[in-house]
């Protein structure tokens, strides 16, 4: 495991989440996260980690949580059915990708938002909004 390098280990600034926070309520659970960039408390982890909540989100029931969901975007139509199949709620963070292979699951038509999505923000143009973990668990 010492060896397994993760390409998506990101992590989005701390400043953008406490406003995404406190506009959508407390978040409960970050699913998507470690023990050195964890949001929250209870996170779940991609492995065994300290003070991890559960390993692999996807094996979490996510119904009675406020998720924060910042996956790598590979994960993002994953991410989405998950919700759907817990009837859970959550802030999904992804990238306004109108050919990537979720994109007809937030927007159908290309225009409209799908029913479940309630509100929604544009992040800020910046290069400081997501931070790469580095190996030693410092943020660039």
């Amino acid at each position: 495991m010492s060896r397994v390098i993760d390409f998506d280990d990101y992590t989005i600034h701390d400043d953008v989440f406490d406003t995404l926070d406190r506009l959508w309520d407390p978040h409960t659970c970050d699913r998507f996260a470690s023990y050195y960039n964890a949001k929250l408390t209870l996170f779940n982890s991609r492995y065994f980690q300290p003070g991890t909540g559960g390993i692999n989100a996807f094996s979490q029931d996510w119904r009675y949580e406020n998720n924060w969901l910042c996956p790598p975007v590979y994960l993002t139509y994953k991410v989405v059915e998950h919700l759907r199949v817990c009837r859970a709620v959550g802030t999904l963070v992804a990238p306004v990708w109108k050919s990537a292979h979720y994109w007809p699951i937030l927007c159908a038509d290309g225009v409209h938002w799908n029913d479940f999505i309630h509100d929604m923000r544009a992040l800020p143009n910046n290069p400081k909004l997501f931070l790469k973990c580095k190996a030693d668990n410092r943020m660039d």
